[in-house]
């Protein structure tokens, strides 16, 4: 950022503007097709309708790029694991030998092994999220079970659970005391979260469970 100073202007517009989308679209769509709305909302519409079209052509990209994006992340995680192993130095050269960088006892060089061995796990995690996918056709229940266990815990659970820790070893939390009780109820509440929405996630998926990897709807 070129003015650092600015991050909580950006920020506060950034979160404003995700908070009125969150709290205007979900309502809405529940107004008008209350228990039949689908997700993602898009399949409300009909398949051949011009809003369908336009609206596809902008949601596909971004759910493309996003997956891309993840996958790397994970990739590149998984490889950071790998690369404590002997076997796997022994095949990935370690370090790079070009002029214009510094010699690395610890970041692969970019050989065509280590790109073959980037490419075969990404095609190794992209197979396990279809089987997944595939495993549990009702997308509802699937990403029921994603918010309960991930999207919750990183957007409340992590952020109160650092904030308190952080502040407990510099002996803060009574200086801070409303802050204090305010992130450790919003703890509770992402750990009830964790809790309860995976238990009526995978109940969903046991009492709606379909054929995997067939289109019956």
């Amino acid at each position: 950022m070129q003015r650092p100073q600015d991050f909580g202007k950006a920020l506060y517009v950034a979160q404003a503007f995700a908070i009125a989308a969150y709290a205007v679209v979900g309502p809405v769509l529940y107004s008008y097709l209350g228990s039949d709305a689908q997700s993602p909302a898009l399949l409300n519409l009909a398949s051949s309708s011009a809003y369908a079209i336009v609206g596809w052509a902008f949601l596909l990209p971004n759910v493309i790029i996003g997956g891309v994006i993840d996958a790397n992340v994970l990739n590149h995680q998984i490889v950071k694991v790998l690369r404590r192993f002997k076997w796997f130095r022994r095949h990935v050269r370690m370090g790079s030998k070009r002029k214009d960088e510094e010699e690395s006892k610890h970041v692969p060089a970019v050989t065509w092994t280590f790109r073959f061995y980037w490419m075969a796990l990404l095609l190794v995690l992209w197979m396990l999220a279809y089987v997944v996918g595939s495993s549990i056709p009702s997308f509802n229940d699937l990403l029921g079970i994603i918010s309960a266990l991930f999207s919750t815990q990183f957007t409340y659970g992590l952020p109160t659970l650092f904030w308190l820790v952080s502040n407990y070893k510099l002996g803060q939390l009574r200086a801070k005391w409303f802050k204090t009780i305010l992130n450790t109820i919003i703890l509770v509440g992402s750990i009830f979260t964790l809790v309860m929405g995976t238990y009526v996630s995978i109940r969903n998926i046991i009492d709606d469970f379909q054929t995997p990897f067939s289109c019956t709807p």
